[in-house]
C-alpha cells in the first residue's frame, strides 16, 4: 500500500487523514509494507506515528519511508539505496529509496521501491525521470526474489510500465 501525506503540500495537507486512512486500510489487515510519501505533522496526524502505532518499524529515507511488518520481514542491515529522481521544475520531493528484506517465514528475498516522483510535464524529462526509478529499481542487480515497486509518481505514470513498477519472481 502507498499513502502520500501531504505534509508539504499547503492545499491538500488539511484534508488528509492519517489515522482514519491506517484504520480502514492497514489495522487488522496483515500488511506487510506500507510506502510513505511527504511524511510530517498534518492538522490529523502524522503516518509515520500511526504506523508505529499499529506495530509497523519505519525505516526513513528522508523524504520517503517504508513501513514494514517486522513480525514477518527481516530489513537486511546493508545500506539502503537513495536516488534523487529527475524532475523539470522545483515542485515535487523527485526521490526514491530501495530497500532488501528477508521474509521470517518463508525466506523470500524482496526488496521494496518506493518513489516519490517530481513533477515532469515534457517528455524528455519524463524519460530522465523513467531511468532515475529504473536505476533505483535495479539496484543491487537481479537480487531478489521479488521486488515490490509503489509511491506517487504524478505525470510518469503515463509512461512507466511493468518494467518500472514490478516484475514476476524471478524462476
Amino acid at each position: 500500500i502507498t499513502f502520500n501525506a501531504t505534509a508539504f503540500d499547503k492545499d491538500y495537507k488539511k484534508t488528509v487523514e492519517p489515522k482514519r486512512f491506517m484504520d480502514e486500510h492497514v489495522h487488522g489487515k496483515n500488511v506487510d509494507f506500507l510506502l510513505l510519501q511527504e511524511v510530517g505533522h498534518t492538522p490529523h496526524g502524522n503516518i509515520k506515528h500511526e504506523a508505529e502505532a499499529n506495530g509497523m518499524e519505519v525505516i526513513d529515507g528522508r523524504t520517503v519511508f517504508i513501513a514494514y511488518n517486522p513480525d514477518r520481514l527481516k530489513p537486511l542491515k546493508e545500506k539502503h539505496e537513495r536516488q534523487k529522481i529527475h524532475k523539470d521544475y522545483n515542485k515535487g520531493t523527485g526521490r526514491g529509496m530501495a530497500v532488501r528484506f528477508s521474509d521470517r517465514h518463508t525466506g523470500l528475498k524482496v526488496k521494496v521501491v518506493n518513489v516519490h516522483a517530481g513533477h515532469n510535464k515534457s517528455k524528455e524529462s519524463k524519460q530522465k525521470a523513467k531511468k532515475d526509478i529504473e536505476r533505483l529499481h535495479n539496484s543491487w542487480g537481479d537480487w531478489g526474489d521479488v521486488t515490490i515497486t509503489g509511491g506517487d509518481f504524478n505525470e510518469l505514470d503515463e509512461i512507466l510500465g511493468v518494467s518500472e513498477i514490478g516484475r514476476p519472481p524471478s524462476s
